[in-house]
């Protein structure tokens, strides 16, 4: 199974910092330089304005429901240090369909779900944004970075 499907699930309070780390990582089609291109959706529950603990608003067009096919689902930081029931459901389906789970200064909310990602962000983004790596999917849902 390849890294193909990249979703970002965005809620009230998240931290915009973090989010645009995903956005940066996964959001940018970097093929003509020999990197991976991925399908990044962001997704929120509603089509409700989402707002940032910024003071701004976000608007996603997809719902959460796109992450249960995803091959890698992103959580972000948000205002309260959990994060909401339904971000935590939406979680839990996608990685019992095989999803791999990544949180972005969420690893507490995430290792509650007994979802632990076994990469490290900041190694791991360094290498993917410096173009000096890349993340692949094994089998049942964990991910390799590979360092070229």
């Amino acid at each position: 199974m390849g890294l193909n499907k990249v979703v970002a699930l965005i809620f009230d309070g998240i931290h915009p910092f973090e989010f645009g780390v995903a956005c940066e990582a996964f959001g940018i089609d970097r093929s003509d330089d020999g990197l991976p291109r991925y399908d990044f959706v962001v997704a929120s529950e509603s089509a409700e304005p989402v707002s940032t603990n910024n003071g701004f608003t976000l608007n996603a067009e997809h719902r959460f429901d796109q992450a249960l096919d995803a091959d890698l689902v992103i959580v972000s930081a948000g205002a309260h240090p959990c994060i909401p029931a339904s971000v935590a459901q939406t979680l839990a389906s996608a990685y019992a369909n095989g999803a791999a789970v990544m949180g972005l200064c969420t690893a507490f909310a995430v290792a509650a779900f007994g979802m632990v990602l076994a990469l490290s962000l900041a190694l791991a983004l360094a290498f993917v944004l410096l173009g000096c790596g890349s993340v692949t999917s094994t089998n049942g849902g964990s991910f390799t970075l590979i360092v070229q």
